[in-house]
């Protein structure tokens, strides 16, 4: 309580202590009468009632203090809840009045400058220069953006078709507990860094308009908000089909046919699982190394008299590029399609799917877990295509948005985390082996190495070349500038320990181990890139394989009298960001 509070507080007790003495007095007092009495009782309650209400105003004032605006309110109405808003218009430096609860001319005035203030949010998405005076909706929106309680962010009241909105609320409630809908469209959310979090997309094909955006809380107060679904122009480009696939059989009218009747039919059943909850828990990535768009979301292929809109976007890539995860899910399809060709489709919870078409190869299946930045696939030319690429596409819900947007409104409003896990295959083909069993794998072996013969210690290519000259290999390999190569398959055995023991007396480390080099000379250590990028790797294997930090070693603590590396390893660091 502050001083103010506890001086008013004091006078209360005074004036309580006061009465006491006065009243334990009358019996002996005889010039007190009855009356008389009455009115001192009377006199004290109405000061003790007024000092109460001045307490109850200062803490409604006070910096601490929150309101959740849940009803219009108008011009000649008298409430508490006109009380709140008179208050928080004083906070606005708009109302310089006692706050009386009273809506009369002056609110009226000082509600009107409000909502000019913040035009933007509370007056256009009504068509709106000036304030009306009226709390509705959009005024009830800021007011709770300021001052509610419960705080409700919208990363776009005026999205286009195809692009993604993401509402953030700050609350400690599950989110079971609280419901959204976009007009008659329920709004599912999931937490995520300690807010909840719900994912809208827009479709291509949404009608343009005005839609209600409502958010219902527990204890019945309610979110409301217009959102203004602006009309995008889409290109109208032709529907090319070259000789060399109408030789596979492809006409524009064939290719309308397969997808309309057979392979969107197909995806819609996969697409039509819901997972209630995410599988991520930070912002997205884009599935190639390098960003080209060469056929833009949502443009319209017309060949004569048939119409097809491109509902993903076309980036460049040669054929055998790595395809990587947008971000954590379940590969819920990974089959060949007749005209989209060898196709990927990853669940991320809440309705969100990625989906990767024309791939030249499968590197995971069906039912799989994927990590964000695994590889997924290899680019390809399959299918209905005219060259190499990658046909990348998301939807939310059903509603086919714009990839490349998608991915810039989720860095904004999702939390990001220092490198996405990218990991490049390079399977070598000696210094492994595939066991008769399964092998049970609890630890993780860091190993240090550099290219010794060639001109550039730091080559990749040369590090693989010694390895094949003695005939080893490790599982994973981290470059100068912090790139993953896998080099074994996890399941295989593959010979970075040599001779070896561990701490707890386990003899053959190789056979329970997986092995990571990082490529640095005896003379430097690791850059903070390759720190981040081992740290992302471990913390992926961890969690796959259930490694527990005391089983995290280095070289030379399993081969003390032969091994020195990794060499000027930072562990205490390394442990710390593992944290």
């Amino acid at each position: 309580m502050n001083t103010f509070n506890q001086k008013l507080s004091n006078k209360i007790l005074f004036f309580a202590l006061i009465f006491s003495i006065f009243f334990l007095n009358t019996a002996v007092a005889e010039a007190i009468t009855v009356e008389e009495l009455r009115a001192q009782i009377l006199k004290l309650q109405t000061q003790i009632a007024e000092l109460e209400k001045q307490i109850a105003e200062v803490q409604l004032k006070s910096t601490l203090w929150c309101h959740n605006f849940m009803i219009d309110l108008k011009h000649r109405e008298k409430n508490e809840e006109v009380r709140a808003l008179q208050i928080a218009l004083e906070k606005e430096g708009l109302f310089k009045w006692s706050a009386t609860g009273y809506f009369g001319p002056i609110t009226f005035q000082a509600v009107k400058l409000f909502q000019e203030k913040y035009q933007k949010e509370i007056l256009e998405p009504w068509g709106f220069k000036k304030g009306t005076g009226f709390v509705g909706p959009t005024t009830r929106t800021k007011l709770n953006e300021l001052y509610g309680c419960t705080k409700v962010s919208i990363s776009s009241l005026f999205p286009q078709q195809g692009d993604t909105v993401v509402i953030k609320i700050k609350t400690d409630l599950p989110p079971e507990k609280v419901k959204g809908s976009l007009n008659s469209k329920k709004i599912n959310f999931s937490k995520i860094a300690g807010d909840l979090i719900g994912i809208v997309g827009i479709s291509a094909k949404e009608k343009a308009g005005k839609y209600n955006l409502l958010i219902n809380f527990p204890d019945g107060s309610q979110y409301a908000n217009i959102l203004n679904i602006v009309e995008r122009k889409f290109p109208v480009t032709e529907l090319v089909v070259t000789k060399e696939l109408e030789e596979k059989g492809f006409t524009p009218s064939k290719i309308v046919e397969n997808i309309t009747t057979k392979e969107n039919l197909i995806l819609k059943e996969i697409l039509s699982i819901y997972t209630p909850k995410a599988y991520f828990d930070q912002s997205f990535i884009y599935p190639l190394e390098k960003i080209k768009d060469v056929g833009a979301f949502g443009n319209i292929r017309k060949s004569g008299e048939i119409t097809l809109q491109h509902l993903g976007v076309d980036l460049e890539a040669d054929i055998g590029n790595s395809v990587y995860a947008i971000n954590d899910g379940v590969v819920r399809f990974s089959q060949e399609l007749t005209t989209y060709g060898k196709t990927i489709i990853i669940d991320h919870g809440l309705g969100i799917f990625s989906l990767y078409l024309h791939l030249d190869e499968f590197k995971v299946f069906e039912g799989k877990t994927v990590k964000r930045g695994e590889i997924v696939a290899l680019s390809g030319n399959t299918g209905y295509s005219i060259a190499p690429h990658l046909h990348w596409g998301v939807k939310i819900s059903g509603a086919s948005v714009d990839p490349l947007r998608f991915i810039k409104t989720t860095e904004k409003e999702l939390p990001k985390e220092g490198v996405a896990l990218k990991i490049i295959n390079r399977i070598l083909k000696w210094g492994h082996h595939t066991p008769p069993t399964p092998r049970l794998i609890d630890t993780i072996i860091i190993h240090s190495s550099y290219d010794a013969l060639g001109d550039n210690p730091y080559s990749v290519d040369g590090v693989i070349q010694e390895y094949k000259l003695y005939g080893v290999s490790s599982h994973y390999l981290i470059s100068r500038d912090g790139i993953i190569y896998c080099l074994a398959p996890d399941e295989d055995i593959a010979y970075h320990a040599g001779i070896s023991k561990m701490p707890d007396g386990r003899t053959n480390v190789n056979d329970f181990s997986i092995g990571i080099e990082l490529i640095y000379t005896k003379t430097d250590s690791p850059k903070e890139i390759q720190y981040q990028s081992l740290v992302q790797l471990v913390k992926y294997l961890q969690q796959k394989y259930n490694i527990q930090n005391k089983n995290i070693l280095g070289h030379k603590d399993i081969t003390p009298e032969r091994k020195t590396d990794p060499w000027n390893f930072d562990w205490k660091k390394f442990i710390k960001m593992l944290k």
